[in-house]
């Protein structure tokens, strides 16, 4: 059981086709805008989500890679907001990480809690494709877009 996805790859797999490659794609805007150092950070973001997603575990060296390396680009690219963009733009980013961080507070309670008390397997899954959609639309569009907007002229 331990070495069981944590997330059936069904699922976890639409992440990989549906959502991460917009990170991807905040990374080459990035890139192009001269963020040089939030495009690598965003790039090396899109490859541990990849890892990541492609079998989720409860928990685990690629987990806590992703995780790391999202807190610290997320980090990094608040710092890039207060210092570089313009203070509407800073406010669409601040409330956009405060959303995020709200979002997957409440996903992860959600699905922990779920399933601790959910034993129908049709229900489970339909509890994590739920999550995973949620979390695929608040953090990975809702930080790449947030980055991408923020960095326009």
């Amino acid at each position: 059981m331990e070495n069981e996805p944590f997330i059936p790859q069904d699922i976890s797999h639409l992440a990989i086709r549906y959502s991460i490659p917009i990170i991807l794609i905040a990374s080459m805007f990035s890139f192009c805008r001269k963020h040089y150092i939030l495009s690598c950070m965003q790039y090396f973001l899109y490859l541990t989500s990849n890892a990541h997603w492609n079998c989720i575990y409860k928990t685990g060296f690629v987990r806590n890679l992703d995780m790391f390396q999202a807190v610290t680009t997320l980090s990094y690219a608040t710092f890039v907001s207060c210092n570089y963009i313009d203070e509407k733009k800073a406010n669409i980013w601040v409330f956009t990480l405060k959303t995020g961080i709200t979002v997957f507070i409440l996903n992860e309670t959600s699905l922990f809690i779920g399933l601790k008390y959910i034993s129908n397997k049709k229900k489970r899954e339909d509890l994590m494709l739920s999550i995973a959609i949620i979390h695929m639309i608040f953090l990975h569009y809702g930080f790449s877009c947030a980055s991408i907007y923020c960095l326009l002229p």
